[in-house]
C-alpha cells in the first residue's frame, strides 16, 4: 500500500498512525493488531534508512494486512513492515486531496468534543480529515492533574472547543520540546474516535491525533521529525 501519513498520535508510549491510502482516498489506521485492537507502533520502527524517519505528508510504501471490523474502527490495518518513503507531498497537493473526499457537515455527529456511549457504540467509522480555520491550542489540567494540549477551532461554520490533542508534537512526545503556541491558525486536522472499553461506558473523546498548520508563520510550530532527532 502507499500510505500518505496524515497523523502521528502519542499512544501508550508509542504511536498510532493514521492517514489514507494514498490511491483510493480511503482512511487508514495502521499498528500492531492483538485481539483485533490496534496496540501503538514504537518510535524506531518509523526509523528508516539512518536517519529517515517518517513523518507527516510522508508517502510511504508498507505492507500491512486489514483487519476485521471492530465497533467503530473499521480502517484497521496490521502493520508488517515500513518499506521505504516514497516522497512528500506539500500542501497544494493535500488541499487537491482534500477537494476531492467526501466532507461531512460535523465532526463525529455533533459539534460537542465526545460522543455518548450509545452514540459511538453504533458509529462505524473513527477517521476523518478537516479543514479548519481559527485553530487554537490551549493547556488544560487533565483528572489526573497533569497539563494537557486541547483544540478549539472552527470546521463548516461550527465551533469547536475542548478536543482533546493526541498529536505527538503537540504533546511534546519523546523530544519533550515544551508547550506549543498556535492561535488562529488555518490548518488540516486528523480527528479520530477510540474503540477499547472505557468510552463504551463513559464516551468516545473526538481526539485531534494530527494538525498539519498551513499559516506560514507558524513554520516554527516542528512537524519535521528529521530536525527533531538531530
Amino acid at each position: 500500500m502507499q500510505f500518505l501519513v496524515l497523523a502521528e498520535s502519542y499512544k501508550f508510549d508509542g504511536l498510532c498512525i493514521a492517514g489514507i491510502d494514498y490511491d483510493t482516498k480511503e482512511y487508514v489506521r495502521i499498528g500492531h493488531m492483538h485481539n483485533n485492537e490496534c496496540k501503538s507502533i514504537h518510535l524506531d520502527e518509523i526509523l528508516l534508512n539512518e536517519n529517515e524517519y517518517v513523518g507527516l505528508l510522508d508517502v510511504v510504501d508498507i505492507t500491512v494486512e486489514k483487519m476485521n471490523p471492530n465497533g467503530c474502527h473499521t480502517e484497521d490495518y496490521n502493520l508488517i513492515s515500513f518499506n521505504r518513503i516514497i516522497k512528500s507531498i506539500d500542501i497544494k497537493e493535500l488541499e487537491e486531496i482534500y477537494s476531492s473526499m467526501e466532507h461531512k457537515n460535523f465532526i463525529f455527529l455533533n459539534n460537542y468534543y465526545k460522543l455518548k456511549p450509545s452514540e459511538g457504540n453504533t458509529y462505524d467509522k473513527s477517521l476523518i480529515l478537516c479543514k479548519v480555520s481559527g485553530f487554537e491550542i490551549d493547556y488544560v489540567l487533565s483528572a489526573n492533574g497533569k497539563s494537557k494540549p486541547v483544540a478549539s477551532f472552527i470546521y463548516n461554520n461550527r465551533y469547536y472547543s475542548n478536543m482533546t490533542i493526541t498529536d505527538m508534537i503537540a504533546c511534546g512526545y519523546p523530544f519533550k520540546t515544551g508547550k506549543k503556541t498556535v492561535k488562529g491558525a488555518n490548518a488540516f486536522i486528523m480527528v479520530s474516535l477510540p474503540n477499547d472499553d472505557w468510552p463504551k461506558e463513559h464516551g468516545y473523546f473526538k481526539y485531534v491525533s494530527g494538525i498539519i498548520l498551513i499559516d506560514k508563520e507558524y513554520s516554527d510550530y516542528e512537524s519535521d521529525l528529521q530536525s527533531l532527532f538531530k
